[in-house]
């Protein structure tokens, strides 16, 4: 162990095997085997490191250093990617010592679903770490299961703390916070983050993305010259395919909005002729009925109504809703 500590690591891993196999039966065999093993990590010899601890618990299933070897086992599986190993060793070192292993292996837990792509398993482990040492971009992944699965509540309590430090924040963080405070009714925040988010991107469809729901945030706010304004320019920046019909549909609202109701069934009207997409275009379908029974052509109401029940039985407007 002196030479340990002095950093002669080969003489005193020599010493260490020299006691494991010359006298197995004695009681300094456990803390040689623990030594080799800690030895080893210290040369960043990982594989016999690994090989060290698995042998400590195989010879002494009650050591005090089981936590301790688990842990370690599990960190040696994780950066071998093997990562189910790597949450079962680091499962049991937390469980046998919480007080020394709980947020160190509860964070490599957490990645090793992150690397496994198991969005529940990590929802669960997140809840159970300390969130300041959560990575921001497995913040962003978590976030975006809540979204999906309309756990917006979640999802911002994910995403707020990165915007104390506007660094740590990846881009498209942004747009999806932005999208949270839209569903939690927080409009003048969304508003903050959807600028944020349009200020650190150039791409052309992802800039139309922001566009779109700054556009969709400013009409919320009754700005309607700002929000067709952010209309305008995401249908120059994406001329054809969904974010283009999604920019008509957003058009129609501005329209309505401002009771012209004519120029919004006409926009409406377009989204049906250019896609056929079985969300957008039976709801453009609907919000044209309506636009055209407020401008007075209840026969063209109709038509739009009998044109979405053909073409999408079944759809919201079939059903009534």
């Amino acid at each position: 162990m002196a030479r340990q500590k002095t950093g002669e690591f080969d003489p005193a891993l020599a010493d260490f095997q020299l006691v494991v196999n010359a006298y197995p039966f004695s009681k300094e065999v456990e803390i040689a085997l623990l030594q080799m093993a800690l030895t080893y990590g210290q040369k960043k010899n990982y594989p016999e490191m690994a090989k060290a601890f698995r042998l400590l618990l195989q010879k002494f299933p009650n050591t005090a250093a089981a936590a301790q070897a688990k842990f370690w086992l599990g960190w040696a599986a994780f950066e071998e990617k093997d990562y189910k190993s790597a949450i079962e060793h680091l499962d049991s070192a937390r469980i046998l010592d919480p007080n020394g292993y709980r947020d160190r292996a509860t964070l490599r837990i957490l990645l090793s679903y992150f690397q496994l792509k198991d969005r529940n398993a990590a929802a669960r482990e997140a809840d159970q770490c300390k969130a300041e040492i959560i990575p921001a971009e497995l913040r962003v992944w978590l976030a975006q299961g809540m979204v999906e699965a309309k756990n917006f509540p979640k999802a911002e309590n994910l995403l707020a703390p990165l915007v104390a430090n506007p660094s740590s924040m990846p881009v498209e963080g942004w747009i999806m916070l932005a999208d949270t405070q839209v569903a939690l009714n927080k409009i003048p925040e969304a508003r903050t983050s959807v600028d944020k988010y349009l200020s650190l991107t150039a791409d052309p469809e992802a800039r139309a993305r922001g566009l779109l729901l700054k556009s969709r945030v400013a009409l919320a706010l009754d700005r309607s010259d700002e929000a067709r304004v952010a209309a305008d320019e995401a249908l120059q920046l994406q001329p054809e395919g969904r974010l283009n019909s999604e920019a008509r549909l957003v058009a129609g609202e501005i329209f309505f909005k401002e009771s012209d109701f004519e120029s919004a069934a006409r926009s409406f009207m377009a989204v049906s002729v250019l896609t056929d997409d079985p969300d957008l275009t039976p709801r453009a379908l609907k919000r044209a009925a309506e636009a055209y029974r407020r401008s007075g052509k209840n026969a063209e109401a109709d038509n739009a109504l009998k044109e979405a029940s053909e073409r999408y039985p079944g759809s919201v407007v079939n059903s009534g809703i």
